[in-house]
């Protein structure tokens, strides 16, 4: 009877690493996929320079965490083909690590621009508010105008109401003097 210690402590059992390489000719396929870190890192590279690029034309911490992920996986691709593969098929169809990062950071993206937003009606409502105040400055200069005026009419007003007073006064006066030389007039001519 044979047996074999996965742990390789047992002299007679291949160790660990010799049963993972024999498990691995045995099934074939991650051997196959050493194969391809060529075409792998190839894709790697490319997807580096994509992230690096939005990371220059639009620097964010979460561009900047894509760029390390997608670096840090061409490093995996080319030194670990089966580890970087599967992390590619798993940003490819949109569960891996990296579609996860670049969720994040169009989301900080949309923030950013709703921030963005935020700010430019922030910015009109201040400069509306300071054209309301400068209105309201033109206003309040142009009712004190006003008052100063008004003032200015009413002491004059009062002055050509005191003059009108006098001349009415003035003018009773001399309706009663000439009331009272009509009386006078009459009794001359009666006496007459």
């Amino acid at each position: 009877m044979r047996y074999w210690d996965p742990t390789g402590l047992d002299e007679k059992s291949p160790g660990l690493v010799d049963t993972a390489d024999t498990f691995i000719d045995r099934v074939g396929f991650i051997s196959d996929v050493n194969k391809l870190d060529g075409p792998g890192v190839v894709f790697d590279v490319i997807g580096v320079g994509i992230k690096t690029g939005k990371f220059v034309q639009d620097p964010s911490v979460m561009r900047g965490v894509a760029v390390g992920y997608d670096v840090t996986k061409a490093i995996l691709t080319a030194k670990v083909p089966p580890l970087g593969l599967a992390l590619q098929g798993l940003d490819l169809i949109g569960i891996g690590p990296g579609a996860v990062i670049d969720w994040g950071a169009e989301e900080e993206d949309a923030i950013n621009a709703r921030i963005e937003e935020k700010r430019q009606v922030a910015e009109s409502y201040r400069k509306t508010a300071e054209s309301y105040a400068q209105i309201a400055r033109v206003h309040a200069e142009a009712a004190a105008r006003l008052r100063a005026e008004t003032r200015e009419i009413e002491t004059k007003t009062g002055k050509l109401g005191q003059k009108v007073k006098e001349q009415e006064d003035l003018i009773k006066l001399l309706d009663q003097r000439i009331e009272r030389s009509n009386e006078l007039l009459k009794k001359v001519k009666r006496r007459r």
